[in-house]
C-alpha cells in the first residue's frame, strides 16, 4: 500500500494546465519541515511536488495560494531522469489524493 500524508505550505501558486488530450492537471509544491534539527543548526525542510487532475486541479488552482497551509492525502512516487546537460537527479511526487486547505496567508482586503 502506498499511502502519504504531509502537511506543509504552498511554496508558489498552483499552475492549471491542460495535457494533449485534454485533462486538466495542477502541480504545485509543498515545504514540510522536519520534526527535529540537530544541535546548533537549523531545522531543515522537505520540499514535495504535487499533482491533481480534473476537477480537483481546478478547485486546487483557485483556492490555494503561495504561503497557504495545506494538508495532502495522497500516493508518494519516486522518479530518477536525467536532464539536458547529462546530470542524473532523483525526485518525489504526491500524485492525485486529496488536498485540504488549512490556513490562509493574509491578504488584506
Amino acid at each position: 500500500m502506498n499511502k502519504w500524508i504531509g502537511m506543509g505550505r504552498l511554496t508558489r501558486d498552483p499552475k492549471l494546465e491542460s495535457s494533449g488530450n485534454g485533462v486538466e492537471y495542477c502541480r504545485f509544491s509543498v515545504a514540510i519541515d522536519r520534526a527535529y534539527a540537530k544541535q546548533g543548526e537549523d531545522r531543515k525542510c522537505d520540499f514535495i511536488d504535487c499533482t491533481t487532475f480534473g476537477k480537483q486541479a481546478a478547485f486546487v488552482q483557485k483556492y490555494f495560494h503561495k504561503g497557504d497551509g495545506i494538508m495532502v492525502d495522497g500516493r508518494l512516487e519516486s522518479d530518477k531522469y536525467v536532464d539536458k546537460d547529462g546530470n542524473q537527479g532523483f525526485r518525489q511526487e504526491d500524485n492525485s489524493g486529496r488536498y485540504r486547505l488549512l490556513l490562509r496567508e493574509d491578504r488584506g482586503s
